[in-house]
Parts: C-alpha cells; sequence; structure tokens
C-alpha cells in the first residue's frame, strides 16, 4: 500500500511547519466533543430508560471525553514549547508577506470560476455578488444594508485599493474560506474563496500584493500549483 500523497506546499505562500508533537490532533478533540454531546445518550442507553438516572451516568461519562481534552491540551501546549516563538506567533496570527518582492503583475486580473470571480484592477477589486460573504463597515448596519442593496442590484461589489489596509487568507470549519480584505480606518470584507477555472490562487495573491501594493496575512497555507 502506498502512502497518500500530499501536495508540496507553496514557496512563498505558506507559514514554517510544525513538528507533529506540536500539531493540533484534529481527529482525537471532534471525538471527544462529539463523545461529550451524545454522552446524555449513552447515559440513558446504560441505564435502560429515557430517566433522570441515565442523564445523571451520561454525564459521568462526559467526564471521559473532557480528561482526553485536557490530555490533549496539555500535550499540545508541551509540543509547542519546543517550537521557536516565532514560529508560533506564525501560527498563532498568521505570517505577512509584504507587498515588495512581488512578481509584476498587469491589472486588470480576473480570478474567475463557474459561479464566482474576483478582479483586481488598477483602481481597487471588483467582487462578483456571489463571491461576496460579509460586509462588516465603520457606518453601522444602515451603511452595510445600502451597500448590500447596491451589490445585489449590480450583481457586484468594488473596493478601492486606498481603503484596503491589508488582504487575510483564512478557514471556516463550519463555513467556505474566505479572504478578509481588511479596511481602513476599521471594518473588513470577507470574499469567498473558490477554485479558479484557471489559475492559481497565489497569482490572485501576486497580484493583490504587484497591483494593490497591499500586504498578505496568511492563515493558512497554499500548495504548490
Amino acid at each position: 500500500m502506498h502512502a497518500r500523497h500530499m501536495p508540496p506546499p507553496h514557496p512563498v505562500y505558506h507559514r514554517t511547519p510544525l513538528p507533529p508533537g506540536a500539531r493540533r490532533k484534529v481527529g482525537w478533540l471532534m471525538l471527544c466533543w462529539m463523545l461529550i454531546v451524545f454522552s446524555p445518550f449513552v447515559g440513558f442507553a446504560l441505564h435502560g430508560k429515557v430517566e433522570e438516572r441515565g442523564l445523571v451516568l451520561g454525564l459521568y461519562f462526559a467526564l471521559l471525553p473532557l480528561c482526553g481534552l485536557l490530555a490533549l491540551r496539555r500535550l499540545h501546549r508541551a509540543g509547542l514549547r519546543r517550537v521557536p516563538p516565532d514560529v508560533v506567533d506564525e501560527w498563532r496570527h498568521g505570517r505577512l508577506v509584504p507587498p515588495e518582492g512581488a512578481p509584476p503583475v498587469a491589472p486588470p486580473l480576473r480570478y474567475a470560476g463557474p459561479r464566482h470571480w474576483i478582479e483586481l484592477r488598477a483602481d481597487g477589486v471588483l467582487a462578483s455578488r456571489s463571491a461576496l460573504l460579509h460586509l462588516n463597515g465603520e457606518g453601522g448596519i444602515a451603511e452595510v444594508i445600502d451597500s448590500l442593496r447596491v451589490a445585489d442590484a449590480a450583481g457586484q461589489y468594488f473596493v478601492p485599493w486606498a481603503a484596503i489596509d491589508g488582504w487575510e487568507i483564512d478557514t471556516d470549519g463550519d463555513g467556505p474560506d474566505f479572504h478578509r480584505l481588511r479596511l481602513r480606518p476599521r471594518g473588513f470584507v470577507l470574499l469567498r474563496r473558490f477554485r479558479a477555472g484557471a489559475g492559481h490562487e497565489a497569482g490572485l495573491l501576486d497580484g493583490v500584493r504587484s497591483i494593490g501594493r497591499v500586504p498578505v496575512l496568511l492563515k493558512d497555507d497554499l500548495t504548490a500549483p
């Protein structure tokens, strides 16, 4: 049996790898949380009836996965103590890739998939309405609602480069992965991450740094094309 091939990391857009002992054991964490959530049903099954005694048994059973979570936390923290502080900071807060050193990219750069698209223009970022996930502006809810109405009517949303303070890539275990455009003086725009029909996501980030002169903060890693 051959080991599953893992694609190599992108040469620029990746964080320093953590040693195996310092990585979170996601599978075991999920198992412990699932056992905690279903512990009342385990108690009812052990008791044989849906009664208070079964609930008490379930609460006692929940102590086992709780101990597991504590043990996993101790192992994770012990592993992190063996990692250099700058690498730990990358995984907690992200790795910043400055605009300096970006390959030259001429605008407009269009990153498009079957349903969504993002276009990097000389004056800003234009995205399809379907790629727009969330707005959080400094003007409050009324301004956000007005902006969404304009985006709905136009089928697209525009953010000028002058308003963008930084660009982050991140993941969300409960929803779509996203780009976070941090705005000046505060607020943000979330754009959906998606696979383009042609090109690599790294090309989009190259364009952000080259066209917009905006730094990219990595809270997720890209693989090599």
